[in-house]
């Protein structure tokens, strides 16, 4: 089953909901939730606990920097915004308008955003940045309460993403009361609603699909890119993905594809 949606992936092809792993469907049982308890971490193990940068990353041509919005993302190409990444162990590669490792590519290569380089690596003038990797957003998923939401920013103009709550936390701020999502509901959300929640440390990631070249799909899956290559195809990469009513961080993804980064940095 895994080889198979794998190969899906790869090809571009969504992989039916049968191959998808949803998250915890419980509370972590270590750190219960408590409405008047607000963490402002996030953990990737049950030591390691990290910020959430607060919007996708992009490239303005220059240096890398913050989506002003955490609904915010480019849907069209443009070498002055590229918000899109191409899982590569070259950074420049990484921004690219084409992708031109296939030759090269290796199931040991060292994601250009991996732990080990975050001193490196500076977005905003900040370093100690780096993407996780698919066992630590696996660990997300399952230790965190989420939902998925329609994002009403005005009549007319909606995003879809998924919304997760910070550590130890399991009750969303929804229309002035706390709710506990059910998983197999996709919520509307309005801005009010979503800013409170923002204030209250959750993170908002958009479902911005991906790139291939400079072509930008509309689907409304987010495919996030993790620090892990693909441990049977040299030419791919796992992928923390979603859509409505799926997950998974397990996502075969082929690196000719682009997909958003959402940054971390110890605590």
């Amino acid at each position: 089953g895994g080889v198979t949606a794998a190969l899906m992936a790869v090809a571009g092809v969504p992989v039916p909901a049968a191959f998808v792993l949803t998250g915890c469907e419980e509370d972590s049982p270590d750190n219960p939730s408590d409405p008047g308890t607000e963490n402002d971490y996030f953990k990737l193990s049950d030591t390691k606990r990290v910020e959430m940068a607060s919007s996708n990353l992009y490239w303005d041509g220059a240096r890398f920097r913050f989506e002003p919005e955490a609904y915010s993302y480019p849907k069209a190409w443009d070498e002055a915004h590229v918000g899109h990444f191409y899982w590569s162990k070259n950074l420049a590669q990484s921004y690219a308008q084409s992708y031109d490792e296939y030759e090269s590519a290796r199931i040991g290569d060292l994601f250009c955003w991996d732990e080990s380089l975050k001193s490196l690596r500076t977005v905003e003038g900040d370093t100690g940045w780096y993407v996780p990797s698919a066992q630590e957003w696996d660990y997300l998923i399952s230790h965190h309460a989420y939902l998925y939401c329609n994002l009403i920013k005005v009549a007319g103009d909606t995003v879809f993403g998924l919304m997760v709550l910070p550590y130890g936390t399991s009750q969303f701020l929804l229309q002035g009361s706390r709710v506990s999502p059910d998983r197999r509901t996709t919520y509307n959300m309005g801005m009010a609603d979503f800013q409170s929640n923002l204030q209250h440390h959750a993170a908002f990631f958009p479902g911005a699909f991906h790139r291939d070249g400079s072509r930008i799909g509309l689907s409304r899956d987010g495919k996030y890119l993790t620090s892990t290559p693909f441990q049977s195809m040299p030419d791919a990469a796992e992928c923390f993905n979603f859509y409505e009513y799926g997950i998974t961080a397990w996502f075969g993804l082929g690196r000719g594809f682009g997909g958003s980064i959402r940054l971390v940095r110890n605590k």
